[in-house]
């Protein structure tokens, strides 16, 4: 027992290691890449006509993605033994989604158990659905990626960036799921579990993260589109694009939300794939960060918001 104990730490440090150094790769990449760039891009910028109709139809195509996705958990929560409403399921999901920009890996999850348990409900089974939902959703959208990144110009190359970051943060997150588990265990005082995985769990949570990683994609089209109407992107690139900078800054997990990872994937993938020019590639980001995450921490807010408003215990 003396001997295996010290083999583990070695292991779990390098996991976190090669994760973040992929995430920073991704990165300088895209700064090399950009050298000299930015003065044409804010002549860009100084250019944009947005077309506010489709900005927000494709913010309203992200909301319903979000939807599947709170569908989905709620189904595998149940399925674990812990039935939710599905307006609490909501709730729970979009002010748990604010902890994603906090620095550090994981903190979702530490929120999803506090929450879930002020609800009532088992603290274990909502962060062991969402344990198992993020794994299936992270290898559906590397199987997105594979299967319409073939359109790109450089599909030979593209499509395996997020393979490789996708195999570091999952074997990142082998050695780092013990100690995240013994955290939530001592947060909610429960012991966590992770719930004996069905099949039905496993076709919910793969079907409803293979139409969210579709339906992203098809909204990351339309913001285009609003924002660059000169910019040609096809269905196909745009699904393999936006799925391919998602996963290389969630699998980055350090910094909060990808920020910075992800931002620096998507330039390099436009460029790499002849749907932008570099200044256009840096546009298009710095605008898809600031969508991106208006969608992503305006619901929670509302709803953390009005649950304070009216008296909750929600932190």
């Amino acid at each position: 027992m003396s001997e295996g104990g010290p083999a583990r730490r070695p292991a779990r440090g390098a996991g976190r290691w090669l994760a973040w150094l992929g995430g920073a790769l991704v990165v300088i990449a895209a700064l090399w890449t950009l050298r000299g760039q930015w003065r044409t891009a804010a002549e860009v910028a100084g250019t944009l006509d947005v077309s506010w109709g489709l900005v927000f139809a494709s913010s309203a195509i992200v909301l319903g993605a979000y939807a599947v996705l709170i569908v989905t958990w709620r189904a595998c929560v149940a399925d674990a033994g812990a039935p939710l409403a599905l307006g609490d399921s909501a709730r729970i999901w979009f002010v748990s989604n604010l902890a994603r920009y906090i620095p550090g890996a994981l903190w979702q999850m530490g929120a999803l158990a506090v929450l879930a348990k002020q609800q009532g409900a088992s603290a274990s089974a909502a962060t062991s659905a969402a344990l198992v939902l993020t794994v299936v959703n992270t290898l559906c959208g590397l199987a997105v990626v594979l299967a319409f990144g073939n359109t790109l110009a450089a599909a030979p190359v593209t499509p395996w960036i997020p393979v490789v970051l996708g195999i570091a943060g999952l074997a990142a997150l082998r050695w780092l799921a013990p100690p995240v588990v013994k955290w939530l265990a001592a947060r909610t005082g429960r012991e966590l579990r992770l719930p004996a995985l069905s099949a039905r769990m496993l076709v919910a949570a793969t079907l409803g993260s293979v139409v969210s990683w579709i339906a992203y994609g098809i909204a990351f089209q339309l913001f285009v589109a609003a924002t660059m109407p000169t910019i040609t992107l096809g269905f196909a690139a745009a699904i393999a694009i936006y799925a391919a900078s998602y996963l290389a800054g969630f699998l980055s997990l350090g910094p909060p939300a990808g920020i910075g990872v992800a931002d620096g994937a998507l330039v390099w993938l436009l460029i790499a794939g002849n749907v932008a020019s570099p200044a256009e590639a840096v546009v298009i980001s710095a605008l898809t960060r600031l969508w991106r995450t208006a969608l992503e921490i305006a619901p929670g807010l509302v709803l953390l918001g009005l649950q304070r408003s009216r008296g909750s215990r929600i932190p």
